[in-house]
């Protein structure tokens, strides 16, 4: 079976709810990325996607913060 590489699939997950910067909070992209994903070729999908990768990096909590937090006993 042939790989198709010009295929990149939505990161949607049907969480779609934009925060205030109007970043979606279940893919990471921005309105504008969601409302242009259908006109872009391979190349700029995954552009989008990649993003949206650095900004649910920066979203995602750092393990040494949640330590700093836990309580111990």
């Amino acid at each position: 079976m042939a790989v198709d590489e010009n295929h990149v699939p939505s990161p949607c997950v049907r969480l779609c709810t934009l925060d205030g910067a109007d970043i979606c909070l279940g893919c990471f992209r921005s309105i504008g990325e969601i409302k242009a994903w259908g006109g872009l070729d391979a190349d700029g999908r995954r552009a989008v996607l990649a993003g949206a990768e650095r900004r649910r990096a920066r979203a995602a909590p750092s393990p040494w913060k949640l330590a700093a937090v836990r309580p111990r006993g």
